[in-house]
């Protein structure tokens, strides 16, 4: 299910960005998000109110695109109030931050644990909360996630 919520999520996002496959046409956009996240944003909503009932979709992916890549999807969350109304908003947002957390760890699970150890080692600190959530995991990242200190998107990883 979340594979195939992630290949949905990903071929919005592309259709809305208006990637066809160019790999140099898909790099220069990945660079221009990274130069300024906030315009790219901003394009988004703008792009989103003139699509209509795809819309939906479209915001979805870039919403879960900002959550995997941790950047602060506080204005997409208000935006999509704005955009799609109280009970839409609300149910779009939900689902594409479920579908952010669950691809974030998988991807922390597997690509990225072997990198995390060796980055515990380093750190006992960071050593002691991993091992901590192994045994009282549930009631840890209940409490992290309400932490305003830790960010959000992190602790899906």
């Amino acid at each position: 299910l979340v594979a195939i919520g992630t290949i949905v999520v990903a071929g919005a996002a592309a259709y809305g960005f208006g990637i066809s496959g160019d790999t140099t046409e898909i790099s220069l956009r990945i660079q221009s998000f990274f130069e300024d996240p906030t315009a790219t944003l901003e394009t988004v909503v703008d792009t989103v109110q003139s699509m209509g009932p795809l819309g939906y979709l479209y915001f979805g992916g870039a919403y879960t695109l900002a959550e995997i890549l941790a950047i602060p999807a506080i204005p997409l969350t208000a935006s999509a109030g704005y955009l799609f109304g109280v009970r839409d908003g609300t149910a779009v947002v939900l689902l594409s931050a479920t579908i952010a957390a669950a691809v974030s760890f998988i991807i922390g699970r597997t690509f990225l644990r072997s990198y995390v150890e060796k980055l515990l080692e380093s750190y006992p600190d960071f050593k002691k909360i991993d091992k901590a959530i192994g045994e009282e995991g549930f009631k840890l990242m209940l409490l992290l996630r309400l932490s305003p200190i830790f960010p959000f998107a992190l602790s899906n990883y």
